[in-house]
């Protein structure tokens, strides 16, 4: 984990020292600085290299001449008029990403304003650092291989400012959210052999320390609470199913809880009965990526001491295959008491979500229900791995997530809900078919769920997280693997809308 500090903003006399430049021939007073002390080595390497300070372009002057840093590294911002606070952190992921396994244990970051933006200087910092903590994320867990290599060497990244108690306090809202996403992208990549209900339940209660109120509900519970669905899905597995609620009282002034999260924590998912092919087995304890969000959500507002009330409701499961397993034709009778017909066992996320919104709309009565899920691979198909599917019933709800989203970087890109797909849906012999036809399978799944919502009572909104949460390349702010996808969305969409910041 990359340390970030904040330090006077001197010439460094040691580390590597990075700087920004945006695109054009606007030359910084740091540059300026840098270039003079070095004999002009920073406009020979940019001529040489081609460097246009592009968004994303890095150069590198080793050892230079005139000063005592090991290098100096030059990021590019792109055009000024373009740049952002999402445009800072993509290039701390970048130079963080560059010096990860160099050899350098700590870059030093000189910050300034930059002419034309008006972002100041402590929002330069904060952003550029929470890129580059985030940029920096490795998961070595079962890593055995001594190779030095292997491992990161860069240890801690230090920012320059004039204000240093400005910047300290500003970092700990990113701070709390990458902590969030750390975490996430930690549980999402656990192999399924460890991360079972069971563990994955106890590590949730581990949050209990930051003053998470943390209950798991096991199977006997489930069964009196008419949690069927649920309890279906993991009736195959030798790992019991359990539902974890975990709330956050940052509001003491009132007891209810206005915002809920559910996620889907199918731990591994073989498709159960309706088995899938190789191909689609591999991967498969990513399953779980929208219960890591909402949970790590959770954390990430207790670390802000985030003044809301919120809570996560967390479907856990192991969709597998016994003689006890369930089976397509099934009917099984959901918490709500709508009968549902099984048409194929591989489906099984909106199950366990179906019941999930029944428990949270009768005990907590939430205004607002955000459910996350890898839910669909029609999803995957139409947006690839940029864009998250958005579905609500809420014209505002669905217009304040796609505000928060520009503000994060985080893509989402709404679709309709529409009673033509819920017609689809349609059981000769139960209340609702829970899969549908072929047709529109994103939007069947969101209108499975829908059925479950009480629209005079609950604005609710479904982000199918598919194809953003596990990417199997590299991105500017992950390795391959898990991204973290969502975190950030929801901590941004809970703090513009719920909480006011309390330092």
């Amino acid at each position: 984990m990359l340390e970030i500090m904040f330090a006077k903003n001197t010439l460094p006399k040691k580390d590597a020292l990075a700087i920004y430049l945006p695109e054009g021939d606007v030359k910084s007073s740091i540059y300026k600085k840098l270039n003079s002390k070095t004999s002009k080595a920073l406009d020979k390497a940019i001529e040489s290299s081609r460097f246009e300070a592009k968004l994303g372009q890095i150069i590198e002057i080793m050892a230079p001449h005139g000063l005592h840093v090991n290098r100096i590294v030059v990021v590019g911002l792109g055009k000024v008029k373009k740049i952002t606070e999402h445009i800072l952190q993509e290039a701390g992921a970048k130079v963080a990403k560059k010096l990860l396994k160099s050899g350098e244990e700590t870059i030093q970051f000189m910050i300034e304003e930059i002419d034309g933006v008006k972002i100041s200087e402590t929002e330069i910092a904060t952003n550029i650092a929470f890129g580059a903590r985030i940029g920096s994320y490795t998961f070595l867990k079962y890593k055995t291989s001594k190779k030095k290599e292997v491992y990161p060497s860069l240890e801690r990244a230090v920012f320059l400012v004039s204000d240093i108690e400005k910047a300290e306090k500003r970092y700990k809202h990113f701070e709390a959210i990458a902590n969030g996403i750390s975490m996430t992208r930690d549980f999402v990549n656990e192999p399924p052999n460890y991360l079972t209900p069971k563990t994955y339940a106890k590590d949730i209660a581990r949050l209990s320390y930051l003053g998470i109120d943390v209950e798991v509900i096991e199977k006997e519970e489930l069964k009196k609470l008419g949690m069927n669905l649920l309890l279906a899905v993991g009736q195959g597995s030798t790992s019991d199913a359990r539902l974890v609620i975990a709330k956050w009282n940052g509001d003491k002034k009132n007891d209810d809880y206005p915002i809920a999260l559910i996620g889907k924590g199918v731990t591994y998912d073989t498709g159960g009965l309706s088995l899938k092919r190789h191909d689609g087995l591999l991967n498969m304890k990513t399953d779980m990526a929208g219960s890591a969000t909402v949970i790590s959500t959770i954390k990430s507002l207790a670390l802000q001491n985030a003044k809301v009330n919120a809570i996560a409701v967390i479907a856990i499961v192991e969709n597998s295959i016994s003689a006890n397993a369930y089976k397509p034709d099934d009917v099984i009778t959901s918490m709500s008491g709508k009968t549902v017909e099984i048409a194929h066992t591989d489906a099984e996320g909106r199950l366990a979500l179906a019941d999930s919104i029944t428990y949270t709309q009768k005990f907590y009565k939430p205004k607002v229900i955000i459910d996350v899920a890898t839910l669909t691979g029609a999803a995957v198909v139409t947006f690839g791995s940029e864009y998250a599917a958005i579905l609500s019933n809420s014209d505002s709800l669905s217009k304040e997530f796609n505000n928060v989203s520009k503000a994060t970087g985080e893509k989402i890109w709404r679709l309709p809900l529409d009673k033509a797909f819920a017609k689809l849906l349609k059981s000769d012999i139960a209340d609702i078919n829970h899969l549908g036809t072929r047709e529109g399978q994103t939007i069947n799944a969101a209108e499975f769920l829908h059925a479950f919502v009480d629209d005079k009572k609950t604005k609710w909104a479904h982000l199918d997280i598919a194809g953003t949460a596990y990417i199997d390349k590299p991105g500017t702010f992950h390795p391959k693997g898990a991204t973290g996808y969502g975190v950030h969305l929801l901590n941004e969409y809970i703090n513009t809308n719920y909480n006011k910041f309390k330092d």
